[in-house]
């Protein structure tokens, strides 16, 4: 039970940090966001903030 409520808080944060970090991006006026998927989610689950970053540095090489 500890392991699935840590995933769970993991996942609010980390689409928290996706929605409000893509409202900065599109405010600034990089095209620079992340999609909330299966994926992402389970990302941000399992790397929790970590994983936000590594999901905006995958985002950022394709915007290259």
């Amino acid at each position: 039970m500890k392991y699935i409520s840590r995933f769970l808080v993991r996942i609010i944060i980390g689409m928290a940090c996706v929605f409000f970090l893509n409202q900065v991006f599109d405010n600034a006026g990089v095209d620079l966001k992340v999609g909330c998927n299966v994926i992402s989610v389970t990302t941000t689950g399992v790397l929790g903030v970590p994983g936000v970053l590594l999901l905006y540095g995958i985002e950022g090489c394709q915007f290259l």
